[in-house]
């Protein structure tokens, strides 16, 4: 290979590498000050109060999380390249995507711009993430009653296995609707509900992988606080994002089947 060529691949190679953690970084920061709610309830309240009011926090955290997604379903670095011509299509180009699929929350000549389309993002997306929210985290409140007040009797303990395996599917549930919603912002709730609670099981073995690393980042940022949460919370989303995908792809495949569009079946393929 030439110099002058070798050269060009090598500044092309540390650009995109730049970046991506230029990206990942401020989706870290940007979705920390969007979780800010439940950062200031862990770090100020205790006491009996603790868990309804860590629940209303991640209540209105959830949409910085959702806005996460949105970056990570449309920022050309985090695209394949058929996904990126696919995407291209439609922009600019006299073509729309069907209404039923979201339009790109991120344009696709921009290579690492984020903070405007983040924030963009995360007011779209602030009312539907903030009701699922809402209603996972009362499911959550209800499991934790119930096991609260089981827990008091002789035999209560032998249902606490089934009581953690709810709540954590209550979470994946929550994260599989909420990638439904980014991906699919006129589905009906009937159409969530069923999905949310249909996937995760089905497809299993990424909600054990999304459990895993979520007690991996707890862990890490009860050891190293500052450097966990600003270094690992746009990783963490991304894995995330793409447990959640993988799951939620068979049916976005076969709804995309039916639009008989080759443009519409390469984003799902």
């Amino acid at each position: 290979m030439p110099d002058h060529d070798r050269h060009t691949f090598d500044a092309s190679v540390f650009i995109s590498v730049a970046n991506v953690v230029y990206v990942l970084l401020a989706v870290s920061l940007l979705t920390l000050a969007g979780c800010m709610p439940l950062i200031l309830t862990l770090l100020f309240v205790s006491g009996t109060l603790l868990y309804p009011i860590v629940l209303l926090g991640v209540v209105l955290s959830v949409p910085a999380i959702a806005a996460a997604f949105a970056m990570f379903r449309s920022h050309r670095i985090f695209l394949s390249s058929v996904h990126r011509k696919a995407l291209s299509a439609f922009e600019g180009h006299g073509r729309e995507l069907p209404a039923w699929i979201a339009p790109p929350y991120v344009h696709q000549d921009a290579d690492a711009a984020i903070i405007r389309p983040y924030l963009r993002s995360y007011r779209r997306l602030f009312v539907p993430a903030l009701a699922i929210a809402l209603v996972c985290a009362s499911i959550e409140f209800l499991i934790a009653l119930d096991a609260r007040l089981l827990l008091q009797l002789r035999w209560g303990v032998l249902l606490l296995p089934l009581f953690v395996f709810l709540a954590v599917l209550i979470v994946e549930s929550g994260l599989v609707a909420l990638a439904l919603r980014v991906e699919f912002p006129k589905a009906t709730w009937k159409a969530l509900v069923r999905n949310a609670c249909v996937i995760p099981i089905r497809r299993f073995l990424p909600t054990v992988g999304n459990v895993l690393f979520m007690v991996a980042y707890m862990w890490s940022a009860h050891q190293l606080p500052v450097l966990s949460l600003v270094l690992g919370t746009g990783p963490l989303l991304l894995v995330l994002w793409a447990g959640v995908r993988w799951q939620i792809q068979p049916l976005a495949l076969k709804m995309a089947e039916e639009s008989n569009d080759a443009f519409v079946i390469a984003l799902y393929a």
